[in-house]
């Protein structure tokens, strides 16, 4: 937990043993790790932990885009005194779209079908953050099956329409289209 906001977050270590070192894989792991966890968990900040002696983890942290919270407020682990005087480093969630995405996928898998559908169209009034999958065809598609389940059919018809008008093509998308022409007379 993030005891200054009070919400959770990832905490990211790594090492590389010393004949690896210098060639991008730590930035790599970094990096693809985080986007991983930021993009498909609902959960909004990643952590570092680095020592101020340790200089290579320091240039990995800004290289993935991670800030120091605080130049002057470092603390020292009783556990692992050795290590020395470490430094938090963050890296948070762009854009509040990524998250009422996530919250509306969980409230999904717990069969919440109206909070799924309510988080996507709050999540579509959101703006887009470039890099991130959370595309409008993606919310279309996931808050038709939302409707469907809801047996709102018409609006489920109507959401994976505009998920298809918008590029997206996929099996589930055609085949629950196919399902409400058949079953609903769309």
């Amino acid at each position: 937990m993030n005891r200054n906001t009070n919400q959770p977050m990832w905490n990211v270590g790594y090492a590389i043993l010393p004949n690896y070192r210098k060639r991008g894989f730590a930035s790599d792991a970094v990096n693809g790790l985080t986007e991983f966890l930021l993009q498909n968990f609902s959960i909004q900040q990643v952590m570092l932990d680095i020592s101020t002696d340790n200089a290579g983890s320091e240039a990995v942290a800004k290289k993935c885009g991670f800030k120091k919270l605080n130049d002057k407020m470092g603390y020292v682990d009783m556990q692992h005194m050795e290590v020395g005087m470490r430094f938090r480093w963050f890296k948070e969630l762009a854009g509040n779209r990524t998250v009422l995405f996530n919250q509306a996928v969980q409230h999904y898998r717990l069969k919440q079908y109206a909070e799924s559908v309510r988080c996507f169209e709050q999540a579509l009034n959101e703006p887009y953050q470039p890099g991130t999958p959370f595309i409008d065809a993606q919310i279309y598609s996931n808050m038709g099956m939302a409707y469907s389940s809801l047996h709102a059919y018409r609006e489920a018809y109507q959401s994976l329409l505009t998920a298809k008008r918008l590029g997206l093509t996929n099996a589930s998308i055609e085949k629950e289209l196919t399902w409400l022409r058949t079953n609903c007379g769309f």
